[in-house]
């Protein structure tokens, strides 16, 4: 009898287990996006329009796990949306004008290099960017003697 009991519990804590399983392995599917270097304009120009919030763009990447891939020459750049929009942010806040921004962008992002540095739709974002850093609005700010 204790062993029927035993073979009942460790088959219902398995099969709750492999359930729960599946119900977190849907959550985390990955969303992948076939880009190239356009659609990196693409999602550049999506940052620059008017009715952009940033910080909502980062929480909606968050949840769906976005992957950006970029053809680099004989390579494929592989990241996430997410990452993207943060190091972008980061970089803008980290920056006094826009051309230290893309030298900043260009650390974070060395195996984008060429693309940020040659593509002209990097050198608009740091306008667009900066004013929602935190440095950005401290900028705005009144200076107070």
């Amino acid at each position: 009898m204790n062993n029927l009991k035993l073979l009942i519990t460790i088959v219902s804590v398995f099969l709750s287990t492999y359930v729960g399983a599946q119900e977190f392995q849907d959550q985390l599917e990955t969303i992948v996006i076939t880009n190239n270097s356009s659609d990196i304009k693409v999602i550049n120009d999506e940052i620059k329009s008017k009715d952009f919030n940033l910080k909502k763009a980062i929480k909606t990447s968050k949840k769906s796990h976005q992957i950006i891939q970029v053809q680099q020459d004989t390579a494929v750049v592989q990241l996430s949306k997410k990452s993207y929009l943060k190091t972008i942010k980061k970089s803008a806040n980290k920056s006094a004008d826009s051309v230290e921004f893309l030298h900043v962008l260009s650390e974070e992002l060395p195996q984008l290099e060429d693309l940020i540095c040659n593509d002209d739709s990097f050198k608009q974002l740091y306008e667009t960017i900066r004013p929602s850093t935190f440095n950005g609005k401290l900028d705005t700010l009144p200076t107070v003697l």
